[in-house]
């Protein structure tokens, strides 16, 4: 019964079906498509081997102005199954329409103005967070003009700043200045954003360069101490950037 399974979920998963869509098609609970494949066929975890080349083709025809319905056509796979796969691997092709342009300006004024950070906007919108901060930088210039702090607060940004220049990670400065790394993380966000971008720039070209001297991501992850998953996710959400 498991070889029967996992058959049709390779078959499935090389169709570009997502997990969710493999689990509907054959009736079975998304944690136990997940766990048998982990479990049996560890390699197709993560980046399916041919969505890289199917990525190349959609965003090709996009480029050439092609609706969707046409490159289903082109492609000759369901519309639903290009959407689907698109908005999984691709919400940069998925911008805001010129007329709700005015509303996402409101919104991203008023959230700010409640001291919420651009990952917390990405997560409130469901808009990828590159979209959103690239869509403030062009739209709404002024979010990002420093804010009239204290001269605590001017101290302490330039301390920080200096300690990321330095390479130290959030956990680290946060023990130096004796508060919790969120806190470090959430001041940052609010009143110097660039530094979190520029940091995270810096981490994915490091975890690119280690994965071309042939680590794994468990090795990586062991190197910057934190999970698998974690590596993961950030090569993960590069690839929507």
């Amino acid at each position: 019964m498991i070889d029967h399974h996992l058959a049709k979920i390779v078959k499935l998963r090389y169709q570009y079906l997502t997990w969710q869509q493999i689990s509907d098609k054959l009736n079975l609970p998304i944690s136990s498509v997940y766990k048998l494949v982990k479990r049996e066929m560890p390699e197709l975890i993560g980046q399916n081997p041919k969505h890289k080349e199917l990525i190349i083709k959609i965003r090709d025809l996009r480029n050439d102005g092609c609706k969707w319905k046409q490159i289903s056509n082109k492609l000759n796979m369901p519309i639903t199954t290009i959407y689907s796969f698109a908005q999984s691997n691709m919400p940069e092709l998925f911008k805001v329409k010129k007329e709700a342009t005015e509303e996402l300006s409101i919104q991203l004024r008023d959230l700010r103005s409640k001291g919420l950070v651009w990952q917390e906007i990405s997560d409130r919108l469901g808009i990828s967070i590159s979209s959103i901060y690239r869509y403030a930088k062009r739209n709404i210039p002024e979010l990002f003009e420093e804010r009239n702090l204290t001269k605590k607060q001017m101290d302490r940004l330039a301390v920080i700043t200096n300690l990321l220049n330095q390479g130290l990670k959030w956990q680290e400065i946060a023990d130096r200045l004796g508060i919790h790394a969120t806190s470090v993380y959430s001041f940052i966000a609010r009143n110097k954003p660039e530094l979190i971008m520029n940091q995270r720039r810096i981490r994915l070209d490091k975890i690119r360069n280690l994965r071309s001297d042939g680590l794994s991501l468990q090795q990586i992850a062991n190197g910057e101490g934190v999970t698998r998953q974690a590596i993961h996710y950030i090569i993960k959400r590069s690839q929507n950037i």
